[in-house]
């Protein structure tokens, strides 16, 4: 009984997917102007969101490229000092 039900609820959601995907694609076909300005408005906001993590990517490859540390070197991070004992990934 329980099983059903799962799928019963799986094939409801999927369905609601499908028309609220229909609806909203036939509505920004029927207006461009909305259809540029939603694209727009995505597109900083996925900017936005990403912008951390491309950050991250980008240093990463930074310090993997040009190897500003060695092995013996002293770091020191907010008053704490410590020796540079072995350089690997995590």
């Amino acid at each position: 009984m329980l099983f059903t039900a799962i799928k019963l609820c799986t094939i409801i959601r999927g369905a609601v997917y499908i028309i609220l995907t229909v609806t909203i694609i036939s509505t920004l076909l029927s207006n461009p102007a909305l259809a540029i300005s939603l694209g727009t408005i995505m597109g900083v906001i996925i900017g936005f969101a990403t912008q951390n993590l491309i950050s991250n990517v980008v240093s990463g490859m930074i310090l993997a490229i040009m190897r500003p540390v060695q092995i013996g070197d002293e770091i020191t991070v907010t008053g704490s000092t410590v020796s540079l004992l072995n350089v690997g990934k995590n």
